[in-house]
């Protein structure tokens, strides 16, 4: 399934189904959907270069993490020492480089040092990864989880490294999305083995997510400073319910505020040692 979100008004386009085989890359959704100033934050499955110079000749911008592996070039098309370079950086630092080898896009190289703590999840998620592939991983390559790296073609004056930082993080909140869609809407499971039955459940669960997602945008617009996890819950708690008031002939009107109700409670925790997503953004817009 593919699927893009518009994390400021929390609009999606899709969710569209391909054959499980297709690249991450041969999305539905092209470039020229997005309109100039606007900012993309994708996985690396979805990483071209040559997207990438074609993105900033439609004056688009993107966040985006360093693939390891990709070359990297000094402004003067010197090659950089990634990892000499990164030895350098105690907390954040930034460079501009030209990235890839044949492609040389000009880019924001922003790392940042991660804790201890991060280090050490990060290479047990590198080691496990590698052993389901029966490989090992390189020293540089354990080496590179001690950073964040990230890559953008916003200029300076528009965000600033640490805000580069904090919108990094929003690209999370799709996993949130299909997790949700996993653990309470069971749209990657189903009971039968007809091929038939099995795409007739699973477009009921995605006319189910596509409402329920519906419903969450109506109460006052937007999803980002909810809790996705908790509306769902809330949904299926009043599933039932919500069918019996449409079959008693309720306008949508009062399903809405029986509805609202429920969401009101529906809201991201407030965290002090590693806040969410919103609350970082809120903290750089100095509304807290």
């Amino acid at each position: 399934m593919q699927v893009r979100w518009n994390f400021s008004t929390g609009q999606l386009d899709g969710p569209t189904l391909q054959p499980a085989r297709c690249h991450d890359r041969a999305t539905p959704y092209g470039i020229d959907d997005l309109p100039a100033g606007s900012l993309e934050l994708a996985d690396l499955g979805y990483l071209c270069l040559e997207e990438l110079h074609a993105k900033q000749a439609l004056g688009q911008y993107f966040v985006c993490r360093y693939k390891v592996g990709t070359s990297v070039f000094t402004e003067t098309g010197e090659p950089l020492d990634l990892l000499k370079w990164l030895a350098q950086v105690e907390t954040v630092s930034e460079c501009r480089v030209l990235l890839g080898k044949q492609a040389r896009v000009p880019v924001r190289l922003i790392a940042f040092r991660l804790s201890e703590a991060s280090v050490n999840r990060a290479r047990q998620r590198l080691r496990e990864y590698a052993r389901k592939k029966g490989k090992q991983p390189t020293q540089a390559r354990l080496a590179l989880t001690q950073w964040l790296v990230v890559v953008t073609n916003v200029p300076e004056e528009l965000l600033s490294a640490q805000e580069v930082g904090v919108l990094a993080r929003v690209r999370w909140q799709v996993e949130i999305l299909f997790r949700v869609w996993k653990s309470c809407f069971r749209v990657d499971e189903c009971r039968s083995r007809n091929v038939w039955r099995v795409l007739c459940e699973l477009y009921a669960k995605l006319m189910g997510v596509v409402v329920w997602h519906w419903l969450v945008l109506v109460w006052r617009g937007g999803v980002w400073d909810r809790s996705l996890h908790k509306a769902a819950r809330a949904f299926q708690r009043l599933s039932v319910v919500l069918e019996v008031c449409w079959r008693c002939g309720w306008g949508f009107g009062a399903l809405l505020e029986l509805f609202e109700s429920c969401l009101a409670t529906c809201r991201v925790g407030k965290r002090r040692e590693r806040p969410a997503a919103f609350q970082l953004i809120l903290e750089s817009e100095g509304l807290t």
